[in-house]
C-alpha cells in the first residue's frame, strides 16, 4: 500500500533501483538493538508497545526535516509562531509513535511460523530483510523529503495569511522537479490564482501528493474565473497522509496515511474501551475512550505519547499509585515487615514478612526476583509461609495482588523451562509465574518451547492457565507474557 503511495506502480526497494540521494537512515547498532527487542518479545506491538529508541530516531528525523523545511520557507517569523510550532511538533511526535509502532507490529507479525513455532532469529532477520529496508531506507527517504517540504508550505501559509491584505492571492507556480508528474499540470498551466481564503486550498494545494515540488506565491493579481477552475470530480485527488493544508492544520501529516490506525483497529482506542487504567492512565474509561477522529489532536494517544519512552504502556495510574502508597504505609507500621519500600517514580512496591521461609542455599533467588519487580514498578511481597502443616504448599508472596511463585532454572533447556512452570502450576492459587535464570541463560526460542511442551499438559493436574508468566536474569526482566 504504501509502494503504491509513494511510488505508483514501481517500488525503488523491490526493483532494484535506488535513488542516488538516499542520504538519510538509522543507526545500524540501533536498528539491530531493536530487532533484538521484538524477537525477545521485550517490545510487544500486540499490547500497543513501540520500541523506545526507534521512535526517538523517528522524532529525531522528522523534527530535523521541519527545521530544514521551515528555515527555508518565506517566513521570516515563524520561529515566533509558538502555538502553531507547538501543535505542528505534536503531529510529529504522533506520526513517529505511529510510524514505530507499524514498523514493530510488521515485524512481529512474522516471528512464528505457519506452525506456529518462533523463527531462529537468523531465519527470522531474513525473512524481515524487506520490512526493514522499505521501513528504513526507501519509505523513509521518502518521508523525509516531503516533510521538509510540508514544513516549508506550512511555514509559507502562516506568512500569506499575515500578508493577505498586501497581497491577497496566490498563484500556483509549476513544480522544480526534473521529472514533473502530470497530476497538477492544469493548475500551472493556467495559472491557477485565488485569494489566500479560498476553500479551494483547503483540499487541494502544493504539497498534496509525494514528493510534489510546486509551490504557491503571493500575488496583487486577479483570482482566475470560476469557470476554468477544475470541478471537483475532475481536479487530482491530494495522496493519503497529505489532504490536510499543513499550514491550517498544523500538521506533518494526516490522519489517513496507512501507518494511523483506523478506530477498528487502533490498539490504544481498544484498551482504553476496555477500561484499562492501569495500562492507559488514570482518565480513562469506557465512556470517555471514543474515538475523536482526529489522531493528531487524540487525547488518548497524547497520554500513552507521554509515556512512549519506555517500552510499555501506561503501568501506574493514579488510582494504583495511591493504593500502593497505602499499602507501603500500613506495612511500614506493621512489625511484621521488614524491607518496606515504595518508589513514587515507578509505583514499585516491596516488602518481606518476618517469617518467609529463605532457602539456606538458594534464597537469594527470591532476593533477585524481588528487586527485579520493584526495579520495574511492580509490587512484590514475599509473605509469610506456612510450614506447621505437613506437606502445605505455600507460594511465594504476592505479585501486583496475585499470588506467585518462582522456580529457579540453571539451565535453559525448553525441558526445564517445562519443568519450571509445572512447579509453579503445583502451587495453589499460583497465577504469576516466574522462572529465574541464575546463570543468565535466558533463550526466547528455548522458552518459547518449553511453554508450549507445558501447554501440552492442558487438560491435567500439572497445568494451570497462569495470568502471567515472567523471565528474570542479571537483576531486571528480560522476558513477559501475559495471558490473552
Amino acid at each position: 500500500m504504501v509502494d503504491d503511495l509513494y511510488y505508483g506502480s514501481t517500488c525503488p526497494c523491490c526493483s532494484g533501483i535506488q535513488d542516488a540521494n538516499l542520504n538519510i537512515s538509522f543507526d545500524e547498532d540501533m536498528l539491530a538493538e531493536v530487532l533484538e527487542e521484538i524477537y525477545n518479545e521485550k517490545v510487544k506491538p500486540a499490547e500497543g508497545e513501540i520500541p523506545r529508541k526507534y521512535y526517538e530516531a523517528n522524532r529525531e528525523k522528522f523534527e530535523e526535516a521541519t527545521a530544514q523545511g521551515m528555515a527555508q520557507s518565506q517566513n521570516p517569523n515563524i520561529a515566533d509562531d509558538k502555538e502553531f510550532l507547538k501543535k505542528y511538533r505534536h503531529s510529529i511526535d504522533v506520526f513517529s509513535a505511529f510510524r514505530s509502532h507499524a514498523y514493530a507490529k510488521r515485524l512481529a507479525d512474522e516471528l512464528y511460523d505457519s506452525e506456529g513455532k518462533l523463527r531462529p532469529f537468523e531465519e527470522w532477520r531474513k525473512a524481515t530483510e524487506s520490512i526493514q529496508s522499505h521501513f528504513n531506507k526507501n519509505w523513509l527517504q521518502t518521508e523525509y523529503n516531503t516533510a521538509v517540504l510540508r514544513a516549508e508550505q506550512a511555514a509559507d501559509w502562516r506568512h500569506f495569511e499575515d500578508n493577505k491584505e498586501d497581497f491577497p492571492c496566490l498563484k500556483w507556480m509549476p513544480t522544480s522537479s526534473a521529472t514533473p508528474r502530470e497530476q497538477h499540470k492544469a493548475f500551472w498551466d493556467m495559472g491557477l490564482t485565488l485569494p489566500v481564503d479560498d476553500k479551494f486550498w483547503d483540499k487541494h494545494h502544493p504539497g498534496d501528493l509525494w514528493n510534489c515540488k510546486c509551490y504557491l506565491e503571493p500575488t496583487t493579481a486577479e483570482p482566475t474565473p470560476k469557470k476554468r477552475i477544475p470541478k471537483e470530480k475532475d481536479a487530482p485527488k491530494p495522496a493519503k497522509g497529505l489532504e490536510s493544508n499543513p499550514g491550517k492544520k498544523a500538521e506533518m501529516y494526516s490522519r489517513n496515511h496507512p501507518y494511523y490506525p483506523q478506530p477498528q483497529t487502533c490498539i490504544w482506542l481498544k484498551l482504553a474501551k476496555g477500561g484499562a487504567e492501569a495500562m492507559l492512565g488514570r482518565f480513562f474509561n469506557a465512556e470517555e475512550a471514543k474515538c475523536p477522529g482526529d489522531c493528531n489532536g487524540c487525547k488518548i494517544l497524547e497520554e500513552y505519547k507521554s509515556r512512549a519512552g519506555d517500552n510499555t504502556v501506561m503501568k501506574n495510574s493514579e488510582q494504583i499509585m495511591s493504593e500502593r502508597r497505602e499499602i507501603w504505609r500500613k506495612l511500614s507500621k506493621n512489625g511484621d515487615y521488614r524491607d518496606v519500600e515504595f518508589d513514587e517514580q515507578t509505583g514499585g512496591l516491596k516488602a518481606t514478612h518476618k517469617e518467609h521461609n529463605f532457602d539456606r542455599f538458594k534464597g537469594w533467588y527470591e532476593e533477585e526476583v524481588q528487586k527485579a519487580g520493584f526495579k520495574n514498578g511492580n509490587a512484590v511481597i514475599l509473605e509469610k509461609e506456612d510450614h506447621t502443616r505437613y506437606k502445605k504448599r505455600n507460594t511465594e508472596g504476592t505479585w501486583n495482588g496475585l499470588k506467585f511463585e518462582i522456580a529457579g532454572k540453571e539451565t535453559a533447556t525448553p525441558k526445564n523451562i517445562r519443568e519450571g512452570l509445572k512447579h509453579c502450576a503445583k502451587k495453589p492459587g499460583c497465577k504469576v509465574a516466574v522462572l529465574f535464570f541464575p546463570k543468565s541463560n535466558f533463550d526466547c526460542a528455548n522458552f518459547h518451547s518449553g511453554l508450549a511442551m507445558y501447554s501440552g499438559l492442558k487438560g491435567t493436574s500439572q497445568w494451570v492457565e497462569f495470568d502471567k508468566i515472567i523471565c528474570i536474569q542479571n537483576g531486571d526482566i528480560v522476558f513477559e507474557k501475559s495471558h490473552q
